[in-house]
């Protein structure tokens, strides 16, 4: 999954748990956009599971801690 929107109400944080479990074993998450659109605890979560994978241009915060 490739996400490539803007960051407004509608998309912040539109990546959450529930966008997350819906996608399959091994899906990738690719984030060209903005990190506000990704719950980063919630893609953590998945990511640590070893679930789902992500290529990741942005974060949030951003840079990192």
């Amino acid at each position: 999954m490739v996400i490539l929107v803007p960051v407004t109400e509608q998309t912040t944080r539109m990546v959450n748990a529930e966008f997350l479990a819906s996608m399959k074993d091994g899906a990738l998450l690719v984030n060209a956009a903005r990190g506000a659109i990704v719950d980063t605890d919630a893609l953590l979560k998945e990511l640590s599971a070893h679930r789902i994978k992500a290529a990741l241009d942005v974060t949030d915060p951003e840079p990192l801690p």
